[in-house]
């Protein structure tokens, strides 16, 4: 496999993505409505030409975390720093 610096999302820098959406948020614009809340389905449905239904499955995905669940320590002799490798979602 080669890898190549022509994807879409090569070199984005998250912290950078984070200045847009900071601006959007303290800007005075109008706030969206929570999607539960815009337009009236109800009424929409009923003046609609058409509509269509469909249910759509698929199978049940257990969603667990994928490291082990424990954890090893290296402590210095002098007992003043600790190394520790364990399984976490969090940098902190």
């Amino acid at each position: 496999m080669s890898w190549s610096d022509q994807g879409v999302a090569w070199g984005f820098n998250s912290e950078d993505g984070w200045n847009p959406l900071s601006q959007i948020i303290r800007s005075d614009s109008p706030k969206p409505k929570p999607w539960e809340e815009a337009g009236d389905v109800t009424t929409a449905l009923k003046q609609a030409d058409e509509t269509y239904e469909a249910e759509y499955r698929c199978d049940f995905a257990y969603h667990a975390q994928m490291e082990p669940l424990n954890s090893v320590a290296l402590v210095s002799a002098a007992g003043d720093k600790a190394e520790i490798w364990c399984g976490t979602q969090s940098q902190n």
